[in-house]
């Protein structure tokens, strides 16, 4: 645990934290027998298996394909999100106990997409402001290479950015200016079978890659001091 303390402080980043065969499965098994929603028009739900149907009725490509209420749903994400150990190193890293959990299981489909449309669907580099301290947990649902929309992230980002990337008007940054800030060598593509996962402070820059060849079913699970409202994959009958 403290190894894990210490990466996070250092990098924003450990890894080293794994699902067990079963547990993948079963979610893997909710994400193929439940739709999903197209983030640009949640009205558009759809199985995993129909996605290109869909693509050619909208008349658009669809880059993510995200989950309703995944936590109440889904026993074994419910588990993940309130598993002891993970509430406990999230405990030590934010120095206080977590007031929110928030859970989110999405697709990255293999799919074409204008620049626009990958910036907007998180396929390049960002660092998020949930609340003044926060932890994410990620978990390959899917094997992740370098082909299929690893997460990346940018080690040491979250403790240093310059004055002018603070006060910019935005919180994303193209990768010529990642790499010349920061150094290729601080940059880390998390490739890993399914069932991978780590941690990651999100103040950091990081990004989802585009999938080139086969889409990517990822899990996370955030943890914060305060609730800061950003539960979006709220379902329209929840509150």
């Amino acid at each position: 645990m403290q190894t894990a303390i210490a990466d996070m402080r250092r990098d924003g980043l450990h890894t080293n934290l794994n699902l067990d065969a079963l547990t993948v499965a079963q979610i893997v098994d909710y994400a193929s027998s439940t739709p999903c929603y197209w983030r640009e028009d949640r009205s558009v739900q759809f199985l995993y298996r129909d996605r290109a149907d869909v693509e050619r009725r909208v008349g658009k490509s669809i880059l993510l394909g995200r989950y309703f209420d995944i936590e109440e749903r889904c026993e074994a994400v419910h588990a993940i999100a309130h598993d002891p150990a993970l509430r406990h190193l999230a405990t030590l890293y934010l120095g206080a106990e977590p007031g929110q959990i928030e859970a989110r299981l999405w697709w990255s489909f293999a799919t074409t997409g204008t620049s626009a449309e990958r910036l907007k669907a998180d396929q390049g580099f960002h660092y998020d402001l949930h609340d003044y301290r926060c932890i994410a947990f990620f978990f390959h649902l899917t094997p992740v290479d370098e082909f299929s929309g690893p997460h990346v992230y940018v080690k040491g980002s979250h403790r240093r950015k310059p004055v002018r990337m603070l006060l910019g008007a935005s919180r994303q940054c193209s990768d010529d200016e990642m790499l010349r800030q920061y150094g290729a060598e601080s940059v880390v593509a998390l490739c890993g079978p399914a069932g991978f996962g780590f941690a990651s402070d999100p103040f950091g820059y990081h990004k989802g890659a585009p999938p080139l060849r086969g889409d990517r079913l990822m899990l996370r699970v955030r943890y914060t001091i305060n609730d800061d409202g950003s539960r979006s994959d709220r379902s329209p009958r929840t509150d």
